[in-house]
């Protein structure tokens, strides 16, 4: 689908200008984020869409300590984690297992890792 698409190719980008490279804190300080819970709200039942919002996510903290912190205070894990509720059998070929511990922590207070 052109959602898939257009999902997958922001997900590349993300990943070929790298953590060091400023492009996942414009994107993130433009809307992405709030895109991608649009996206997800929209579309849930789409296992497509969902690998690439989660790619997505995770391809913005891989590496980036900052824009884990970040993400952490708008709720990402908790996103992630209802894209894996709902799609269980989801694979990422191990591509972001340096996030797990990130992907673990639900922050304190945070009324979005909630619900």
């Amino acid at each position: 689908s052109v959602q898939v698409n257009g999902l997958s190719a922001m997900w590349a980008l993300i990943h070929l200008a790298g953590p060091k490279s400023g492009v996942a804190e414009g994107l993130v300080r433009t809307g992405l984020f709030e895109h991608l819970e649009d996206e997800w709200e929209d579309s849930y039942e789409d296992e497509g869409v969902a690998h690439a919002i989660g790619g997505c996510v995770m391809q913005l903290a891989l590496g980036n300590t900052s824009m884990q912190t970040l993400l952490t205070t708008m709720g990402a894990q908790g996103l992630i984690g209802k894209i894996f509720d709902q799609h269980h059998n989801l694979e990422f070929h191990g591509r972001f297992s340096d996030l797990e511990g990130w992907l673990q922590h639900q922050p304190s207070g945070s009324e979005k890792s909630q619900d």
